[in-house]
């Protein structure tokens, strides 16, 4: 019945010129609108399903441009310097881990006029870095606590931080010792030995999730009193930040405990902040393993840790709670996400067997 009608009333012939019979029906290209409008079962559940989801990849596009390429402009309610209205000025902010990335944050909150505490296990790069930020910064106040990582685990390490943090205003809090600090690489472990392993996971996990677990109610006790809100910044790389070609490459048995450190680390501190969205900003950050720490060239994938900073605090206007910070670190954690463990592993032992063919 439905063809008849079809043919009936929207049929043309091709011209005897195409060498075909004269008569042979064709159907009009109106043929997929006519069945479009006849009811069909399903055909509108799956349009409208594949509306939504071109609808929500969209959306997420749109964010993503806006979060990295649209620049801020400035209004009444909100001033292009953000960090100062939202966080108090002249507020103190506490860097623990003096490495590339922890240094490059500090530089961004120095620039906007907030006071420093930096904590770092290595006296000697602590000062070089005090002495960079009194000439750089003159006008902020910046205080040094020197400490043994490898000590967090044990009784009153955290309260002989928190001592000498008594008297400050801290509004920000930046743990960059999770995985993001190249001085700690030779201590992933390499073999199955209990010991290194203990050691890494001290060094890894404790000062971050101490620091943050005793500054959490410090923070929420500020917003109560002052209506201002703090932020805690925490950095979890997902990836090694060094080539799988050096020497001091991590076994197989080293990534799976690097990665569950980082996951650890990245789960507490999202966990941690569903209970206070009205006090503090939570921002988990993941470094991609491109950024140019020691190269002086710079590529589309390879940026600076100044740049990385930069466009990782500006996460923090729209409230994102997790990110890679640059535009195509974020596009490459997208890809890597995506790829399976197992696919990871059959690319690892390939490289593997290639360094061992090399003699490597």
């Amino acid at each position: 019945m439905i063809l008849s009608s079809l043919f009936s009333s929207r049929t043309s012939y091709y011209p005897s010129t195409y060498g075909l019979k004269e008569g042979l029906p064709v159907v009009s290209s109106s043929l997929s609108s006519m069945l479009l409008q006849r009811d069909l079962p399903g055909l509108r559940v799956f349009a409208t399903i594949g509306g939504i989801i071109v609808a929500r990849f969209a959306y997420r596009l749109a964010k993503y441009a806006r979060r990295h390429f649209v620049p801020e402009m400035p209004t009444i309610r909100r001033p292009v310097d953000f960090l100062e209205t939202r966080y108090g000025s002249g507020s103190w902010v506490l860097v623990m881990g003096m490495n590339q990335l922890g240094c490059a944050f500090a530089h961004q909150f120095a620039k906007r006029s907030f006071s420093l505490v930096l904590v770092d296990d290595d006296r000697q790069r602590l000062d070089q870095h005090l002495q960079r930020f009194q000439k750089e910064y003159p006008l902020i106040l910046i205080k040094t606590i020197t400490t043994n990582f490898e000590l967090a685990a044990t009784e009153g390490w955290v309260d002989s931080i928190l001592k000498e943090l008594s008297k400050l205003s801290i509004s920000v809090l930046v743990n960059a010792t999770a995985g993001v600090d190249s001085k700690h690489d030779e201590r992933f472990p390499s073999s199955s030995d209990s010991e290194e392993t203990r050691k890494s996971l001290v060094v890894q996990v404790f000062p971050s999730m101490l620091l943050t677990q005793a500054m959490f109610p410090r923070l929420k006790e500020r917003y109560n009193k002052l209506q201002i809100r703090g932020a805690i910044i925490t950095l979890t790389a997902t990836t090694p930040l060094h080539s799988s070609n050096d020497t001091k490459s991590p076994s197989w048995l080293s990534y799976a405990l690097y990665q569950s450190m980082c996951h650890f680390s990245t789960t507490f501190a999202k966990t941690l902040g569903v209970d206070a969205t009205e006090a503090i900003d939570f921002l988990i950050i993941h470094p991609g393993p491109n950024i140019s720490c020691d190269r002086e060239t710079k590529s589309m994938l390879a940026i600076t840790p100044q740049e990385f900073a930069t466009a990782s605090i500006q996460q923090l206007r729209y409230g994102v709670q997790e990110t890679s910070g640059w535009w195509d670190h974020e596009l490459q954690q997208w890809f890597m996400e995506n790829i399976s463990l197992k696919c990871l592993h059959y690319a690892w032992m390939w490289r593997k067997d290639k360094n061992i063919q090399r003699g490597e």
